[in-house]
């Protein structure tokens, strides 16, 4: 029997689980089933700044038009407005100068992934990926994969890379999707959350998400003996329901560099945790922990009660936007 569906029903609420060059995939709310939308052109055009307006996790009204007959579904939506966002992730866009790219909507954490080994650790990506969640106030949970790689040796001194995150209040865990050390944390950190994972390509995202839930077949990359990088395998954000945990994930595409967007280089100081409490500690009002005298940041970094390698990422994401908005203010001044 075919129940046609009047094109004057009022909108209906959903999530967008996934999105595919200008179509999107909307779980309806109270069991509506699942349907096909896309975005209203006027919408596209003018409801955001972003280089991507729907994103992954976005609760949306939509407008439905088809029918459901048997076992076929042939219903078919309009997207006429994306509620507001509780949170988000973003990076810079690549494509659009200036312009924010979404990741996903409305977690509640990221868990952030990263590889000890093949491709090497890189900490100066984990922070700069927490000074993003640090910018919109989201958890995050760090997660080292990879652990079966390891000798003991190189396992002690991750525990102590591991200790210093964990110091600042970043739960930190050392996992193997292959003989399956530190899975059973991770689920734990999932249960009962929407959470994203978020990283470089090849450091073990999609190979996690398997692992907690079998029967997924996330798409699982290699990474390229020529330079240690991994290929991208996830092209856009795909929401997934965690069933035995009562949660939602979303897989995030691999980065090679992530871009903050909307963060000044004075502000970056505010988005390390372990720098706040000495802020107002400083011999000047604008002191940028790099240069000046009677810098508190620096001096708890030589007493050893900020860790090194933290401070060091600072100064590189502190330098890499004042390069930023150098080039930015010259672009201004040739207009």
């Amino acid at each position: 029997m075919t129940a046609p569906i009047s094109p004057e029903a009022p909108p209906l609420l959903g999530r967008v689980v996934r999105s595919f060059g200008k179509h999107y995939l909307v779980d309806l709310v109270d069991g509506g089933g699942r349907v096909e939308c896309v975005a209203r052109g006027k919408f596209r055009l003018t409801a955001t700044d972003a280089s991507n307006p729907v994103v992954a996790g976005d609760e949306v009204r939509v407008l439905i038009e088809g029918s459901t007959s048997g076992m076929q579904d042939r219903r078919q939506g309009t997207i006429l407005e994306v509620l507001p966002r509780r949170s988000r992730l973003s990076r810079k866009a690549t494509s659009h100068q200036g312009h924010e790219h979404v990741l996903v909507a409305n977690i509640d954490q990221v868990v952030v992934v990263a590889s000890i080994v093949q491709p090497d650790l890189k900490l100066g990506v984990i922070d700069r990926i927490l000074v993003a969640t640090e910018s919109q106030n989201l958890p995050a949970v760090i997660v080292l994969t990879k652990s079966d790689l390891l000798g003991r040796a190189e396992r002690k001194v991750i525990e102590e890379v591991a200790d210093v995150y964990r110091a600042v209040g970043y739960p930190t865990l050392i996992v193997s999707t292959v003989n399956g050390d530190g899975m059973a944390e991770v689920r734990e950190q999932l249960r009962d959350k929407v959470s994203t994972v978020a990283g470089q390509s090849g450091v073990g995202k999609s190979s996690l998400l398997n692992t907690i839930q079998p029967g997924l077949s996330l798409r699982v990359g290699v990474v390229s003996k020529a330079n240690d990088k991994g290929k991208h395998t996830t092209t856009n954000a795909e929401l997934v329901l965690l069933d035995e945990l009562n949660g939602y994930v979303a897989d995030t595409p691999g980065i090679r560099a992530f871009g903050l967007y909307g963060i000044a280089s004075a502000d970056v100081q505010h988005h390390f945790r372990e720098f706040r409490p000495l802020l107002n500690s400083c011999g000047f009002y604008n002191c940028t922990h790099i240069h000046e005298p009677k810098c508190a940041i620096r001096a708890a970094v030589d007493r050893g009660e900020i860790d090194e390698g933290r401070y060091d990422s600072y100064v590189g994401i502190h330098a890499s936007l004042v390069e930023e908005e150098a080039n930015q203010f010259k672009s201004g001044l040739r207009m």
